[in-house]
């Protein structure tokens, strides 16, 4: 059983213990009739991991693939652009996408504005942090800012597996050489993908 299991379990029976419900709230997500999707959740509970293992489920299947080509277009590419999601073959944002073709104000929109001073002109805020922690990597500032309750019980019953290793090309010096095939999971076994409905 890995850490993120026990962690993620422990919190989601909090969640279904003592969570509140915001029924009562106009709430800005909606489901894709329309409909009011409410959310059932605990105020300051968080999930605290250390570099022992990889951060990662092992109750259901995790699109793990997925994930890190999402996170390479938010931090890598800065985009908004879904299209750009959709040429790496991920499909998740598709629903949040607007008429200009991306998801708003969001995600690599904020990353890419150049926010910060460096050497006399102005860097975004990954490249900032990137040349702070080659050059100053003891210091306490290194900051960016990034501003279905029915399935979850069934999922605290699913078996529970060691959690994964991941591989980085150690063969890559720099950050913007990094693709998808630079990245493996190692021996990441999983239960069933579990499919639930996303609120847009």
């Amino acid at each position: 059983m890995s850490v993120a299991d026990i962690q993620y379990n422990r919190l989601v029976k909090e969640i279904m213990d003592r969570g509140i419900w915001d029924r009562d709230q106009k709430v800005r997500s909606v489901w894709k009739d329309g409909t009011p999707a409410y959310t059932k959740s605990l105020i300051t509970a968080n999930l605290t991991f250390e570099d022992s293992e990889v951060p990662i489920l092992t109750t259901k299947e995790i699109k793990w693939r997925s994930a890190i080509k999402e996170i390479l277009w938010i931090w890598q590419m800065k985009s908004n652009r879904v299209q750009d999601l959709r040429d790496v073959g991920v499909n998740i944002w598709n629903d949040w996408e607007r008429q200009d073709g991306t998801i708003g104000h969001a995600y690599g929109y904020v990353l890419r504005k150049k926010c910060r001073r460096l050497n006399g002109g102005l860097v975004d805020q990954v490249d900032m942090l990137l040349h702070e922690l080659r050059h100053n990597p003891a210091s306490r500032r290194h900051i960016v800012t990034l501003r279905h309750i029915q399935l979850l019980a069934e999922q605290l019953t699913f078996p529970q597996y060691q959690a994964p290793t991941l591989w980085m090309n150690p063969n890559i010096k720099s950050f913007y050489d990094f693709t998808i095939d630079d990245f493996q999971l190692l021996n990441y076994k999983h239960g069933p993908l579990i499919r639930m409905e996303l609120a847009i």
